[in-house]
């Protein structure tokens, strides 16, 4: 399988741009630590080597999963970058199984797990935590 990322004007988009405010992923109050989340901040966080980056990482380390039987085409993922930079709170939207979590989510959540050392999102020149959302497209691959 290969995976393809949207790419858009900006790559990661706060959930509040896609109308994701009523995801499952998401609790009021939206707290990391006792901060508040953010949806949109003065500066976004960056990804170490930006946006192109971040596509070149996912994809390196994206493998299809033997075990999943079913074809899956799309993860819509949300994530919090803290005000260290790390990725915390990795959450799918729309699961491909509601209930479980497919091999497919399980991978991409592992993933970006990794991906730490991000610049975090600043308001006002304060470090904040902010909620991102990263729609990922899989396509398949004739010799599946």
């Amino acid at each position: 399988m290969k995976i393809i990322l949207f790419l858009m004007a900006v790559l990661l988009i706060s959930e509040t741009c896609l109308g994701q405010a009523k995801s499952p992923c998401i609790s009021t109050p939206d707290l990391l630590d006792g901060i508040k989340v953010a949806k949109l901040a003065d500066v976004m966080p960056e990804y170490p080597g930006g946006q192109r980056q971040m596509l070149i990482d996912i994809k390196k380390q994206f493998k299809y999963p033997q075990e999943q039987q079913q074809v899956q085409e799309k993860v819509d993922v949300t994530f919090v970058i803290d005000t260290l930079g790390n990725v915390r709170n990795v959450c799918i939207n729309h699961p491909f199984s509601p209930g479980t979590v497919t091999p497919v989510e399980e991978s991409i959540e592992r993933i970006l797990m990794s991906m730490n050392n991000w610049t975090p999102g600043r308001t006002k020149g304060k470090k904040i935590p902010v909620r991102m959302m990263l729609p990922i497209i899989i396509e398949p691959k004739q010799d599946r």
